[in-house]
C-alpha cells in the first residue's frame, strides 16, 4: 500500500506536495489527535500539537521523497511536541503552585500582623479598664458580661440613672485613655465585647 501510495504521489521522484500532504491530513490527523490524546489527555491540546505538527512537516516536506518518512516523522513530532507539553504544563503548574503558597503564606502573615496588632490593642484595653474608678470598672464589666441596665441596678443595689451615668463615665474615661495609647476609637466597641471572656 505504501509503495503504491508513493507511487502516486512521489511520481518522478519529486518532494512531498501539497497533494501528498492533503493525504496524509485527511487520513493520519484523527489518529495523531487520538494519540497525541492518550499522552497528554487534552483533546483540543492533542488537535493544537497535531496541527503543529502537520506544519513542521510541510516546512520541511523537501527532506521527504516517501511517505513512510513523512509518517514516521509525523508520529516523531508528534510525540515530542507531546513530552514538550507535559514538561511545560508542569513548570506552569509548578508556577501557578508557588504563586499560590506566596499568596497563602501572605494572607498567613497579614493574619499574624493582624492578630498581633488586635493582641495589643487589646491588652490596652484591659489596662484601662482596670484603670477605671473601681465603680466604673465593676459597671462596664457587669455590662460587658451580658446584664443589662436594670439587671446591673439590682446587682449594685443603686438606680438605673445612676448606673446609666456611672456607664457613661467609665466609657469616657475608657475613650480618653485609649486614644493616648493611640487605639483607634473605631476598635473600641470591637474590643469590648472581648472583655466579657476574662470577667
Amino acid at each position: 500500500m505504501i509503495a503504491a501510495e508513493d507511487a502516486f504521489f512521489f511520481r518522478g521522484g519529486k518532494v512531498l506536495d501539497e497533494q501528498a500532504l492533503s493525504y496524509l491530513f485527511d487520513n493520519h490527523f484523527p489518529l495523531l489527535t487520538g494519540y497525541a490524546k492518550g499522552i497528554i489527555g487534552d483533546y483540543e491540546a492533542s488537535r493544537d500539537l497535531v496541527t503543529e505538527a502537520f506544519m513542521l512537516l510541510w516546512d520541511r516536506r523537501h527532506r521527504f521523497d516517501n511517505l513512510a518518512a513523512a509518517k514516521s516523522y509525523l508520529l516523531k513530532c508528534t510525540h515530542h511536541k507531546c513530552l514538550n507539553y507535559l514538561r511545560r504544563e508542569k513548570l506552569r503548574q509548578a508556577y501557578i503552585d508557588q504563586i499560590r503558597k506566596e499568596a497563602l503564606a501572605q494572607i498567613d502573615a497579614d493574619n499574624i500582623a493582624r492578630k498581633e496588632t488586635e493582641s495589643n490593642e487589646f491588652y490596652a484595653l484591659l489596662l484601662a479598664v482596670e484603670q477605671l474608678p473601681e465603680k466604673c470598672k465593676e459597671v462596664m464589666k457587669l455590662a460587658l458580661s451580658g446584664m443589662d441596665t436594670r439587671e446591673i441596678a439590682t446587682r449594685m443595689n443603686i438606680s438605673i440613672k445612676t448606673v446609666q451615668n456611672t456607664r457613661w463615665r467609665a466609657v469616657k474615661r475608657l475613650r480618653k485613655q485609649l486614644g493616648k495609647s493611640g487605639l483607634p476609637l473605631a476598635m473600641l466597641v470591637v474590643l469590648l465585647r472581648f472583655l466579657k471572656k476574662f470577667i
